[in-house]
């Protein structure tokens, strides 16, 4: 299950965006319909809706999360130029590294997994147990 997933510098998104599915201590008014998050007190909500103007990076936010997955999976090929997509309407982020981070749960255990890459190399990555909403 999705906990929250971020993206910066990835196509429309310069600074680092945050989806958060993780539910708001407010709004309690069905607290059935949560899911718990293992070892933490906190419960995520099971769907999201995404909305916005358009040009707002609906769609590039999917792109992004379809990349971290298409990353993961297929991974990279030596001396192969990564297909990434900075952020080109800044000649300074073309420069720098893109870095996607996903939290979730599966079965009774809730991680985070990132990466940090540029061209040409994943710089960063790292895979991390939550316990108590910290790694």
């Amino acid at each position: 299950m999705l906990l929250s997933f971020s993206v910066k510098n990835f196509r429309s998104f310069r600074e680092e965006q945050t989806l958060s599915l993780v539910a708001s201590s407010r709004h309690l008014d069905h607290p059935d319909h949560l899911s718990p998050i293992p070892d933490d007190d906190n419960k995520v909500l099971p769907v999201a809706v995404i909305y916005g103007a358009n040009g707002a990076g609906k769609s590039n936010l999917i792109k992004a999360l379809a990349f971290l997955e298409e990353l993961v999976i297929r991974g990279t090929e030596p001396k192969r130029p990564i297909a990434r997509r900075p952020f080109l309407l800044d000649k300074q982020s073309a420069g720098e590294p893109t870095q996607l981070t996903i939290q979730f749960c599966n079965e009774a255990t809730a991680y985070s997994y990132g990466c940090q890459l540029g061209d040409r190399y994943v710089d960063a990555e790292w895979l991390s147990i939550l316990r108590d909403g910290r790694e």
